[in-house]
């Protein structure tokens, strides 16, 4: 729930948090990837803003606990080329059913 509340808009956060709070919703968390594991500083998915504001996502996860039950999920994506240490690390909070 977390990661919606941080990172989500103010229309995913009243439409996950209180159905997540309930136990009517089940979300997920996409951080770890193939080569690096659980470290998100060799994390390899990028995520790219468009000029109309959106993001496209480009990348790998896997071993996503509930990833297949899942009403919602939070995938981290760098959003910067070279950044070893991931301070551009963001998450991004999935369209229903994803």
């Amino acid at each position: 729930m977390y990661p919606i509340f941080a990172f989500g808009s103010e229309e995913q956060k009243k439409n996950w948090l209180p159905r997540m709070a309930k136990g009517t919703a089940i979300g997920c968390f996409g951080l770890t990837e193939s080569d690096y594991g659980s470290n998100p500083g060799g994390m390899i998915t990028r995520a790219r803003e468009q000029k109309d504001g959106s993001w496209i996502l480009n990348g790998g996860k896997m071993w996503i606990t509930n990833g297949s039950q899942a009403h919602v999920a939070v995938v981290w994506a760098k959003t910067a080329d070279g950044d070893d240490e991931g301070k551009s690390i963001k998450g991004f909070p999935g369209p229903e059913g994803c």
